[in-house]
C-alpha cells in the first residue's frame, strides 16, 4: 500500500505535526521503504523492540527500508516542532510478505500494472537476510542485457514489458535499491520556474512550490553570461526535486554538468554562453529547487585594510566582502589598527578553504606567521597595535571550468583593550613552580610566568580543552605558539 504525508507533496511545516501510523497484518512480515520527501527524527516500533530513527532523511541523499517480523509497524514523528527546513512530506511504500518469502526480493514474482500514479520500490532484500548479488538481468520486449550498478542513475526503457531478473552470481553482499515507474514517452513541457534579478547582478530562479510542489513535466532555463575579469558563484539554496531524474545541469556545447545537491559552484569565463537548465519527467515531483547566479568581479581587495575601533570586520580577497575568489590571482594586504583607536591589540580570526596550488601566507614584522595551502580552522590571535601584519594570497588554476563547491578565505579582526596581565617569577627555591585552574580565567586575561634561572616546561591536565587559550613564548603577546 502507499503510505503519504497528507496532501503529497504539499508541506506538513505550519500545519498539524502529528503523525502516527500503525501496520498491522496476520501471519505476514511488513516491509517499509521511503521513496521520496525529507524530515527529521522518525520513530520505526515494532511493538518489540524501537528500531534505530530515522534523522534528517531526505530521498536525494536517502535510502531508508525498515523490515518487521512482528506483523506490526509503527511509524511516528519525533521532535517535528523544532524544524528549521520549510518542507517536512513523505512518500513510502508499506508491503506485507510471508515469512517463508524472507529470503526472496520484495514484490518477487509479482505482476503489476502500472500507471502514472503506481511506484513500485524493488531492493536486493527485505533486509532480514543477506541475497549477494552484483548485476541484475532487464528485459523489454524480448531483448536482454545486464546493467552493473556502480552510482545512481536513472534508464529510460522502451516497451510494453519490462522483466527484471535478480541472479546471485558471487558470494560478496552488494545490495541496491531501485525505484520502478511509467513515463511518457514524451510530453508537452512548461515553463515552471521564477527569475528574479537583483541589484547586484544577482538572479534567483525558483520553481519553489510548499503545497503543490513543482508541475508535471516542467522545465526552465536560464542563460549564463560571464564578462570578461568576472566568474560567477552559482548557489543551489533549496534542492528537493527527483535526484537523478528530474536534473539541474549547466552545459555548453558537449560539456554538460549536474547538480545533485543543494551545495556552491563556481563557474569560470570558459563557461560564457552556457545554460543553466531544468527538466522534470513528471511521475515523481516534490517542492523544487531555488538557486542564485552571481558574477563576481576579479579584483583584489583594497591592500589597506584598517580595523575599526568598534564591532569586527572582515578581511576578504575581493571586493563588498566576497571571500571566494578567482583564478589565478596575486593579492597583498596590510592589516593595521585604527590610529585613532584607544585599544592597543587586535585580534585575528583566519580561515581558509584552498584549492589547485593556492596559498595564503600571513607575515608578522616581516616572518611568517601561518602559510596555508589547503584548509585553516578559524582560530583568534591577539596582537599588539605596533604589529607589521601583511597579508600575501596565490590562486592557481582550477582544473574545470565548473568547480563543485567554492574556493575561499577571510580574516576576521576586532579590536580588543589590552589584557589584564599577572605576572607570575618562578626560581629553583622559594617558588619551583605554579599552578592554576584554568576555568576560573575570565575572559582577556593573560598570566606571563617567568623563571631567570631555568626553561619552563608546561603541563596540562588530560581532558582539558585549550580551543580559548593562546600560547606564547614572550613577556608580552608576542612570538605565538600556538592554540
Amino acid at each position: 500500500m502507499r503510505f503519504q504525508s497528507s496532501n503529497y507533496p504539499a508541506t506538513m511545516v505550519n500545519n498539524s505535526m502529528n503523525c502516527s501510523s500503525l501496520f498491522v497484518s496476520d501471519n505476514n512480515n511488513l516491509w517499509l521503504a521511503f521513496i521520496n520527501g525529507a524530515f527529521g527524527e522518525a520513530l520505526i516500533d515494532d511493538n518489540v523492540t524501537a528500531t534505530a530513527q530515522t534523522i534528517d532523511f531526505e530521498s536525494n541523499y536517502d535510502v531508508r527500508t525498515y523490515v518487521s517480523v512482528t506483523g506490526m509497524m509503527r511509524f511516528q514523528f519525533l521532535n517535528q516542532f523544532q524544524i528549521t527546513q520549510p518542507w517536512i512530506a513523505f512518500d513510502a511504500v508499506v508491503l506485507p510478505f510471508s515469512p517463508s518469502l524472507s529470503s526472496d526480493c520484495p514484490f518477487s514474482g509479482q505482476t503489476i500494472t502500472l500507471d502514472n500514479e503506481t511506484i513500485i520500490p524493488i531492493a536486493s532484500d527485505y533486509g532480514i537476510f543477506a541475497n549477494p548479488r552484483n548485476n541484475y538481468d532487464t528485459t523489454t520486449n524480448g531483448m536482454g542485457f545486464n546493467v552493473s550498478i556502480v552510482d545512481p542513475k536513472v534508464m529510460y526503457l522502451m516497451g510494453s514489458e519490462l522483466n527484471i531478473m535478480y541472479t546471485n552470481v558471487s558470494n560478496e553482499l552488494n545490495e541496491f535499491f531501485a525505484i520502478i515507474s511509467a513515463v511518457p514517452i514524451s510530453a508537452h513541457r512548461v515553463e515552471g520556474c521564477t527569475y528574479k534579478p537583483m541589484s547586484n547582478g544577482r538572479t534567483i530562479i525558483s520553481n519553489i512550490d510548499y503545497i503543490n510542489g513543482y508541475n508535471e513535466f516542467s522545465t526552465c532555463a536560464y542563460n549564463i553570461s560571464i564578462q570578461s575579469g568576472y566568474e560567477a558563484i552559482f548557489e543551489v539554496m533549496e534542492f528537493w526535486v527527483e535526484a537523478g531524474v528530474d536534473k539541474l545541469t549547466v552545459s555548453k556545447d558537449m560539456q554538460v554538468y549536474e547538480i545533485k545537491n543543494a551545495e556552491y559552484f563556481k563557474i569560470k569565463p570558459d563557461l560564457d554562453g552556457s545554460m543553466f537548465k531544468f527538466v522534470a519527467d513528471g511521475n515523481i515531483r516534490q517542492a523544487g529547487f531555488s538557486a542564485a547566479f552571481t558574477p563576481i568581479k576579479c579584483e583584489c581587495a583594497p591592500s589597506a585594510f584598517v580595523i575599526p575601533c568598534n564591532g569586527s570586520t572582515t578581511l576578504t580577497p575581493l571586493s563588498n566582502g566576497i571571500s571566494e575568489y578567482c583564478d589565478n590571482q596575486d593579492c597583498n594586504y596590510t592589516i593595521s589598527l585604527d590610529s585613532s583607536c584607544a585599544m592597543d591589540y587586535y585580534t585575528i580570526n583566519p580561515s581558509a578553504d584552498l584549492r589547485n596550488t593556492s596559498w595564503l601566507a600571513i607575515y608578522v614584522n616581516g616572518s611568517v606567521f601561518q602559510n596555508f595551502t589547503e584548509y585553516g580552522s578559524p582560530e583568534h590571535i591577539p596582537f599588539p597595535r605596533n604589529t607589521n601584519l601583511t597579508i600575501v594570497f596565490h590562486s592557481g588554476k582550477s582544473v574545470s571550468p565548473f568547480v563543485f563547491g567554492t574556493p575561499r578565505w577571510s580574516i576576521g579582526t576586532t579590536a580588543i583593550a589590552t589584557p589584564t596581565t599577572t605576572k607570575i617569577m618562578l626560581n629553583s627555591t622559594s617558588q619551583p613552580t605554579f599552578a592554576i585552574w584554568l576555568d576560573d580565567m575570565p575572559a582577556d586575561q593573560a598570566i606571563t610566568v617567568c623563571s631567570p634561572d631555568n626553561d619552563l616546561e608546561l603541563f596540562i591536565a588530560n581532558g582539558f580543552s585549550l580551543g580559548e587559550f593562546n600560547l606564547y613564548d614572550s613577556d608580552g603577546l608576542t612570538n605565538f605558539i600556538s592554540t
